[in-house]
This record gives structure tokens, sequence and C-alpha cells, in this order.
């Protein structure tokens, strides 16, 4: 879902843009009470993170990863330097240190998520997407023509708008006979709304179906779709297969079944002369749905109430499992599940705190738990086994679902992020502080516009609707001024050398990704299948198609000499052809609209170049109202097409520096207070459209300056109305 930025001064927000105080300044007033978990930031932020980042860096990739705070380091090590940790398989001192750790880590985590201990196990991943893989591996698929009860397939439900983890899943469903359904937000809530309608009746997503959806070209030899490379700009046929080049093989069977024996915890066990619980005569098919609590690409939040529903859907042939993908939610949000109780929640803890990396939890529910089909087992997993057959008990769970020794020392760290959220004011205050920051960062992005009054930006998200529906991520499209797109990796180059650190692509997110790129799944397969890789995908569809932009941006092959505002609405000054600035300054050039024959217009076809890739920024626990201030100048100041213009102007012993940006200002004063003449420095209001008519202007030499002609109207970069 896009929203197109406000082009009318009636819908435009009412914010003075000044200097960074006085943003700031008029930002506390309003927000105030929710940012900055009561002086924390102002007093122990520069300490904790600013100095690890560096001066004039700004982190906006919370999504991504969390940021460490360096107090929880410094007490990490601390323990580590003064205690012995051993094995926690062992029982000696050092194991019992360890296994008091984990213990104590296992309560932590459930306390956190407000999980009654009575209701769920917590399993220690390397990070959500093992504790996902886990899921599907696990998981009782059953097969069409089964001896269960219903001789109906499995279905495994999931939205568009899923992580890859996720939808790797799919490939062990698909592997056990199961049924596939990639749904909408929009069909998902039609199903759970219908009453009696199993997951069979849902159709699957067909994206071709659409009308916002173009067909495919097809040659009449190979029927793959046809795109041109952007790299050597020739026409080219796929050369593999797509659908094979889609397919994913998982390489492990669902569940054997040699031996016999069932876990001590409920679990099957892999000795079970019939494993799979649910294959016996009377035994329910089971289901599964799987949905982000927080969408990582758009930053979208999904209903927690579907979880109630999902269940509701189960009757006595079938029983339908909730997998509520809480990776990104946890980091900005309280997860409750005392309230909403899906049957599998992922997490990954350096998404919550920073560190450490490489450990997650799988929190599942008991009732779960004792459906699951676990094949392969290892150290500490089980409680009998002999090596002759391999014969063996599994561990009741949790240790029947963790394999080899735990990452205890990461483990012992827990406690650390635990006792720092908590030091925040908890989850509450996290969320509350990243919201008044969202809600200001958006209200600047979306007024983001070039002089001709078009939207900078293509925002992506339901941001308009608030936070009951969005959350701080803002994923989006720099637009030109002729309503062409960029590739993500342009900005991103820009960005970098600004100092900005943001994430572009697909954000591991492709359902999502690939809708909002226009491109269809063909065509990326074919994309696939040719090893592109370029910054646009060039593909061939009818004249009467209206998808993607009119510029093909490419790379740069020759030195820039001179500052220059390419037409693809970049700023960039002399730079190597190979350096972030050239690639800033990539010329753009129509491409040709030429068509190929055929019986009638309609079935011609055109080249449609679409840019790859769009660009997040998203904020966390540790983002500060500077990084979204940063954001949005780096925005204005790089892509809109007003120009920061800086004049110096003599009057009579005076110089006058006349510029027409407040930040701007600042800078200037800084670098000219040495000059020795007085300086008086003038803002002009481009909100009102001031004029400078000074006709004896000299220009700064200076990146990025352009002349300012005599009665040339000096836009503020970023004017709103009055």
């Amino acid at each position: 879902m896009a929203a197109d930025a406000p082009q009318t001064a009636e819908t435009s927000p009412k914010v003075p843009y000044g200097t960074l105080e006085e943003a700031k300044a008029a930002f506390l007033e309003q927000h105030g009470s929710s940012y900055g978990y009561k002086g924390w930031m102002e007093q122990r932020w520069q300490e904790e993170v600013g100095d690890r980042l560096g001066q004039g860096q700004h982190y906006l990739d919370y999504t991504g990863a969390a940021q460490y705070t360096t107090s929880m380091i410094t007490s990490i090590m601390s323990e580590l330097t003064s205690c012995a940790f051993g094995n926690p398989h062992s029982r000696n001192p050092s194991s019992a240190k360890s296994t008091q750790e984990v213990n104590l880590a296992r309560s932590l985590v459930l306390q956190h998520f407000n999980a009654d201990p009575e209701q769920y196990y917590v399993i220690f991943t390397k990070g959500a997407t093992e504790g996902l893989k886990m899921v599907g591996e696990f998981f009782p698929w059953t097969a069409a023509g089964s001896s269960s009860s219903s001789s109906s397939a499995s279905n495994f439900v999931y939205t568009q708008a899923n992580h890859k983890s996720v939808l790797g899943i799919g490939a062990y469903a698909k592997r056990a006979g199961a049924q596939l359904h990639c749904v909408s937000r929009e069909h998902m809530d039609q199903w759970l709304a219908s009453p009696g309608k199993s997951a069979a009746a849902l159709p699957p997503m067909s994206r071709s179906s659409s009308s916002s959806r173009r067909s495919l070209s097809f040659s009449s030899s190979s029927r793959r779709p046809s795109i041109i490379s952007a790299n050597s700009g020739t026409f080219a046929g796929a050369a593999a297969d797509a659908a094979a080049a889609a397919d994913v093989v998982a390489s492990v069977p669902v569940s054997i079944g040699a031996g016999a024996g069932v876990a001590a915890g409920g679990m099957s066990s892999s000795n079970s002369s019939s494993s799979n619980l649910n294959s016996s005569s009377g035994a329910p098919t089971f289901h599964l749905v799987a949905f982000p609590a927080k969408d990582n690409y758009e930053g979208q939040l999904y209903p927690l109430s579907w979880i109630e529903q999902v269940h509701a859907k189960s009757d006595a042939s079938n029983t339908y499992l909730v997998v509520l993908d809480a990776a990104a939610y946890a980091a900005t949000h309280a997860l409750d599940l005392a309230a909403v109780q899906p049957d599998f929640v992922p997490v990954s803890f350096y998404k919550l705190f920073g560190y450490p990396t490489g450990l997650g939890a799988l929190l599942v529910r008991k009732e779960a738990a004792r459906q699951l089909n676990k094949v392969y087992f290892g150290g500490g997993s089980v409680d009998y086994c002999t090596a002759e057959d391999v014969w063996h008990v599994l561990s009741a769970p949790p240790a029947g679902l963790e394999d080899g020794t735990l990452g205890y020392l990461n483990i012992a760290a827990l406690k650390y992020g635990f006792e720092l959220l908590s030091s925040l004011g908890g989850m509450q205050a996290v969320a509350a502080h990243v919201e008044s920051l969202r809600s200001w960062t958006y209200q600047q992005l979306a007024a983001l516009q070039h002089s001709n009054g078009r939207p900078l930006l293509k925002l992506f998200g339901r941001h308009a609707e608030g936070l009951a529906n969005q959350c701080a991520i803002f994923q989006f499209q720099v637009v030109t001024p002729d309503g062409d797109r960029l590739p993500g990796m342009l900005v991103e180059a820009a960005a970098t050398a600004a100092g900005l650190h943001l994430r572009t692509g697909c954000n591991c997110n492709p359902g999502r990704c690939l809708a909002n790129l226009g491109i269809t799944p063909e065509e990326e397969r074919a994309r696939a299948a040719q090893g592109h890789t370029g910054p646009i995908l060039v593909v061939m569809r009818p004249r009467t198609s209206s998808i993607g932009g009119r510029l093909i941006f490419e790379p740069p092959t020759t030195t820039t000499n001179t500052s220059t505002t390419s037409s693809s609405g970049i700023k960039a000054s002399a730079a190597s052809a190979d350096s972030p600035c050239a690639l800033r300054a990539a010329s753009g050039s129509r491409s040709s609209r030429g068509s190929m024959a055929g019986p009638s217009a309609a079935r011609q076809l055109v080249p449609v170049p679409l840019p790859l890739g769009s660009v997040r920024a998203s904020l966390g626990a540790m983002s500060t109202f500077e990084d979204c201030f940063a954001l949005v100048r780096f925005l204005a100041l790089t892509f809109t097409d007003f120009e920061v213009c800086e004049a110096e102007v003599e009057e009579g012993e005076k110089i006058v520096h006349v510029v027409n940006d407040r930040q701007r200002v600042v800078e200037v004063r800084a670098t000219i207070s040495s000059a020795g003449a007085a300086e008086d420095l003038c803002l002009l209001d481009g909100s009102q459209g001031t004029q400078h008519a000074a006709a004896d202007a000299t220009i700064d030499e200076e990146p990025g300056s352009e002349e300012c002609e005599e009665g040339m109207v000096l836009y503020n970069m970023l004017s709103y109305a009055s």
C-alpha cells in the first residue's frame, strides 16, 4: 500500500522548518512526554551509543538490528571476567552456574512476553530463522489421500507480506504434500470473517488476475518471460526454466518411521512406527497459518485478533495452529502472550537490544508442542539412546527441542538487555518513544515535494492511518520531478556518503517488495534465470502497460568534471566514476518507445524499465530526533529540484552571506567566523517566495552551489504551508 505525499497547502503539515535546535524545540513541545525516556536519551545516549557511531553518523536500520549500549557490554565483560561457566550438560560447579543462567533467562523471556510458564516453553535457537525452520520441519503435515479421518491435505496459509524465513516453511509444506495459500491482508480478513470455511476454500492469491497487474509476453518458442538486461541493453529470453529457478528443495524429510517409542514430553519421536501423530484414523488434519505481527518491509501492523479467529476455525477434523513472526514487532512493541496465544512465536534478541547476536527463542504453546514430529536428535535432547539402531527417547521440552550445547555465555548476557529495557520504562515506554518519532518523521517526509508540486517520495505502508496500523518503518522510493523512480542503490550511495545508515533492496520480504516495485513472480524468475543484478529491470510489456518509470538510470562510465544536477534529480560534485558521488550523479536517458510488430496495438510490446529496490529507514529504542531530522534534511537537500543557493553580497564594508537554508546558515556562520569583516547572515524565507535582487552576487565555490541569478526566487528546501 503506497501513499503519495500531499500536494496542497491545505493538507501540508504546518510545522516551520528551521535549524535542528528550532525543529527539536517544536518537536519536544508536542511529544516531550513520550520522547526520550524521561531524560535518559539526553543524559546517557551519547556515551551509551553515540560515541561508537561517530560524529555525523545516523543509524536508521533498527529493523535490521538494534544498537546495544556500552553499559550492557561492560556488565557482560565484567561477569565473564569474574565468573567461571561450564557446559550445562555437566554437573560440576561451573556447569551449575551455566544451568542457573539458562533457567533465569527462560524465566526472563516468559516474563517479558507475559507468557504463562504452564502454557509456553522457551526454546533457545540461533535466531528467529532457526525457530521458523523448526516449525516447518517438525509440523505434522498431512498429504491429500492420507489415512487421516478427513483425507484432506494440510493447508499452509501465509500472508504475502512475510519474511523469507516464514516463506521457507512452505518448502517443508510443499514437500509433504500440503496445499499452499499465499493471501493478501484483505483475503485473510474475508476468510476469517466467513464462518465454517476451511482453508481449502481460500483461493491462492493470483497476481496476474489483479487489475493492477499486466500480462507477460512470451516468445513462441520458450514460453518464458522476455526481459532486457539493464547491463547489456540487449533483448534476451530467459535461459533457464523459471519454475526450476524458484523451487526450494528441502533436504530433510518431515518424518521417518523406524523403531518405537514416544518422547517424554509428549512430542512424536522418529522411533514411532506411525511417527506422524495425525496419520492414525480419527486424528485431525493440522493446518498452519503464518503472519507477521509487524511487517519488516512496509512496517504495517497486523491484527493480533487473527490468532483467536484462526483457532476458531478448528473442529473435530481440522486443527488450525498459528505461527506469529514477532522478530520485528518485539523490538518496538509489547507482546502480551496472556492476551493473545499464538502457537509458535520466533524472536531474535539482537533485534531487541543489539547483543548478543546468534541467539533467539521460539516460544511454543505446550499444547502445540505435543503435535510436533521431531526427526533429528543431538546431544542434550534425548534421555535414552542406543547406537545399534539409533533407538532413542526424546527429552521433555524444552530440552527435547534443543539439540547440542546451548550458547550459554550468550544466554547469560540476556539479563542485561532486559535490565536496559526495564530501566527505560519497559516496552510501553519504547513504543511511545518510537511512535513520537514516527509521527513527526512521517509528517516531514510526506510534505517533501519538488518545485512543480510533485511529491519527492513514494511512501509505502499505512502511515496515514496512525499507530494502530503502522509502525516506525519508512519504506520509500525517491521520485524525480518528472515522476521517475530512482533505484534504491543510488539513494543508498548518497546516504552512505552523508553518514546515514539505511537499508535498500527487498529486505528479505519479496512478496510486498515485488508487488510495490511492479514486478510479477514470472518476471522475477526470469530475472533470476538471467542472473540479472543491475539497478534497473527492463521488461517487455504490451503498449497498454502503465507500470514503471520512464527513465533508465545507468551507472556512469566516465569521470564527471563539474558539479551537476543530473536529469535524475540528484545533486553531485566532481567525482570518479566509481565513487558514491558519481553514482549519485548518474544521468538518466529516455528509453526508446519502440514496439514489436504485431496484428494489433494491444499486442505490441515496449520496454518498461522498473527500478529495483526501495529504501528503508527504520527507528528503534535508541533512535534520536537528530537521526530523523538528518534523514529529512538529507532527502530534501539531495533529491529535490530546489537548490541550496549561497551567495556573497558586498554592501559597503559588509559581506552579506545569503543562504536559503536555515541549517546551512548555522554551518556558514561557523566557517566564516574568523573572516575579519562584519558578517550578516540572512535567511530568505522561501515559503513567502522572497527574491534575492542583488545583481552583484558572487558564488561560493563549494560543491553543490548553484548560481543565484538576479531576481531569482530562493526557495527553502523544506518549506511548509503557513
